[in-house]
């Protein structure tokens, strides 16, 4: 076992859903969108890249474009 570090970015809030169940994107009840689908080989460091981050973002907004408009409200980093 070994530990791999994962990136999270989560949108505000918004009225516009889709019912399609996605393995990077998906939408809370409440209508945030949460996006991520990261998988870094850093050990046991926790920290957050803007890098990364970044690519998450174009690659939710290359496959749905209206998320552009909406703010990243939270980001974080975790170990799986």
């Amino acid at each position: 076992m070994r530990p791999q570090r994962g990136q999270i970015l989560a949108t505000e809030r918004t009225t516009r859903a889709w019912s399609i169940p996605l393995g990077s994107i998906r939408q809370t009840p409440e209508g945030t969108i949460i996006l991520g689908s990261s998988e870094e080989e850093v050990g046991f460091d926790t920290g957050q890249n803007p890098e990364v981050m970044q690519r998450i973002a174009r690659r939710a907004v290359l496959s749905f474009p209206w998320i552009a408009d909406l703010q990243i409200v939270r980001a974080w980093a975790a170990l799986r």
